[in-house]
């Protein structure tokens, strides 16, 4: 057995499936970083399903500690998403981005021109009254 597991054991008796939060505190991860790659399907242990839940084996964590190293993640296969919208090709994906940067340069200088035209331009007599 590993040091990892005799540990778990410890500290989580009689437990075979942990949930997401002792998850968490068992790999050294925020709660919602648990629960987000469980969503995405990057979690680097396999999730068990847990009653209306879902956990991770005590088994499986102490593999991926004892791994020291970060194992392939996890993805599930039927649910990778397709990729939304029209694929584009390298040369009209550089020149989407010729356009914007052009935009942007055009903006950029208007502005400066407007800035100096309000700088050097001289200012309205101040509308004061007198006593």
């Amino acid at each position: 057995m590993s040091e990892h597991l005799d540990e778990l054991r410890r500290q989580y008796p009689g437990q075979l499936i942990l949930k997401p939060e002792d998850v968490a505190k068992a790999i050294g991860l925020e709660r919602q970083t648990v629960y987000n790659q469980h969503s995405l399907g990057t979690l680097p242990i396999r999730p068990r399903p847990r009653a209306r839940h879902w956990g991770c084996s005590i088994t499986d964590i102490a593999r991926y500690l004892d791994s020291g190293g970060i194992p392939q993640p996890y993805i599930k296969e039927d649910e990778k998403k397709p990729r939304k919208g029209r694929k584009i090709s390298v040369r009209q994906a550089v020149k989407y981005h010729a356009f914007w940067d052009e935009v942007v340069s055009i903006m950029r200088k208007n502005d400066r021109d407007e800035l100096e035209e309000l700088i050097t331009k001289p200012l309205p007599p101040y509308p004061f009254k007198s006593p």
